[in-house]
């Protein structure tokens, strides 16, 4: 009896070293986005079960367009990168030919 007992736990690395979840060290989280009305990234909210959170906010400067030329990043308030585009608009030109009618 003593050797099928030996046997299934050489078998069964599990029952050797049990490991027990702890959902403190888990590395799960959710993020939860915010979003303005030009359907730009303002708040991402990342939770973890730990209870630990991190806010990324954004800020933009837009033209004339609605496109954003000035993006600031914040994590946990504090700034961390600005993105700036510059954006060139073309005027529509007339057509220099006439469309042929077939």
């Amino acid at each position: 009896m003593k050797k099928s007992m030996l046997l299934v736990l050489l078998l069964s690395p599990i029952l050797l070293f049990p490991h027990v979840f702890n959902h403190a060290e888990s590395r799960s989280y959710v993020i939860t986005f915010q979003y303005d009305i030009n359907d730009n990234l303002i708040k991402e909210l990342t939770s973890h079960f730990d209870g630990t959170k991190k806010i990324i906010t954004y800020d933009y400067e837009y033209d004339s367009q609605n496109n954003w030329t000035n993006k600031k990043r914040f994590i946990d308030g504090i700034l961390e990168d600005i993105n700036v585009r510059i954006i060139s608009y073309f005027q529509n030109k007339k057509r220099r030919f006439k469309k042929s009618k077939i």
